[in-house]
């Protein structure tokens, strides 16, 4: 098996070397349901998924990038499940699969971070570094695994990270514990930060109407900011309009979700939304513009097209590829979450000048 032989990555724009890929559950892991219909269904979303993720690793390898995958069946909990019939028996969903690492690890420097306290998850994950030091697990002053967040509260920027309080008023000092060599500038935007701003290299940053102005003025003074403020900023055409057609006939349920086969399968949706409850989340809020891989600060991987937002990163000097993401309103994650870089070329760098 491929492995991570080095760790260092001190922002999200120098050129890209090694990644971490999430992975789905086999493309059978649904073949011993009774109803045939809702398992060929699903099992199309988790080989359309697979298809996906390989196209991507591609890309990647493509430009250079070290492409270091999560074995197939390997869940969000550390299980690894082969089959949905494992839970017939029992009231709880079906756990996720790891897909999206990003939510659960960040590459701090040249040491990476595992952000919750899954000790079996975190196990596995080790086996990908040749050396399984590499990975630090989050404690507290006493040992004890209390300070658990979602990694995507963090996003480095050099010698600064930028770190939101929203949920966690604990994190800045904390992180200060753990690693004394960044500074932390403090926010309150709430969620996962990659799902409202994206620095894409040093000077420039794509938004969401989710931060504030004032935000910016404290967290990266000086740099440009390319707002994203209206639907016709993210419109998709007809695949939003499908979404948003679907959410609203079904406005009953929690999470908001769609695949293209989700009209007029009500058998289908009701086993998502009672079994798969974990693997889906809230698509509404979520703007898949911001949520882009930077390769290196002239290219960037794009999961779909958007003319006024790819304008901006051609007149920033970015190239842009777009990398095929079919059930994004799914998994309610872009390709930003899919990885986690863990070894970019340069080094730490003060990028304000104080």
């Amino acid at each position: 098996m491929n492995k991570i032989k080095k760790v260092n990555s001190w922002n999200g724009w120098d050129p890209l070397k090694t990644v971490i890929l999430g992975n789905v559950y086999n493309a059978d892991f649904f073949s011993d349901m009774k109803d045939k219909k809702t398992a060929g269904l699903l099992t199309k979303l988790l080989d359309e998924t697979k298809q996906d993720l390989e196209n991507f690793k591609r890309e990647l390898e493509a430009e250079g990038v070290n492409v270091v995958q999560v074995p197939e069946d390997t869940a969000l909990d550390g299980n690894v499940y082969t089959r949905s019939v494992q839970f017939e028996d029992k009231s709880t969903p079906i756990p996720k699969p790891l897909l999206s690492p990003r939510d659960a690890y960040i590459t701090m420097g040249n040491r990476v971070l595992a952000t919750q306290h899954n000790k079996l998850l975190n196990d596995k994950v080790e086996l990908l570094f040749e050396n399984r030091n590499d990975l630090d697990r989050t404690i507290d002053a006493e040992g004890n695994h209390k300070r658990e967040f979602d990694a995507p509260y963090v996003t480095r920027i050099g010698n600064r990270l930028i770190v939101d309080i929203e949920d966690r008023q604990f994190l800045p000092e904390y992180l200060q514990k753990l690693y004394p060599h960044y500074e932390h500038v403090s926010h309150a935007v709430g969620g996962h930060n990659d799902g409202c701003f994206m620095p894409l290299k040093p000077g420039h940053v794509v938004s969401t109407m989710w931060v504030d102005q004032v935000d910016y003025e404290r967290t990266l003074p000086g740099w440009d900011v390319y707002w994203i403020k209206d639907k016709s900023h993210y419109e998709e055409g007809q695949r939003r309009v499908e979404f948003y057609k679907f959410r609203d006939q079904r406005k009953d349920t929690d999470k908001t979700w769609w695949t293209a086969d989700s009209h007029h399968n009500e058998e289908y949706c009701n086993y998502v939304d009672k079994w798969l409850d974990e693997w889906t989340g809230w698509a509404t809020e979520t703007i898949f513009e911001v949520n882009m891989l930077v390769i290196n600060p002239e290219l960037v991987f794009c999961s779909n097209y958007n003319e006024k937002v790819f304008d901006y990163l051609n007149s920033i000097g970015m190239k842009t590829k777009i990398i095929p993401w079919r059930h994004r309103y799914f998994w309610d994650g872009g390709l930003h979450c899919l990885t986690v870089d863990i070894e970019r070329d340069g080094e730490k760098q003060n990028y304000f000048g104080e």
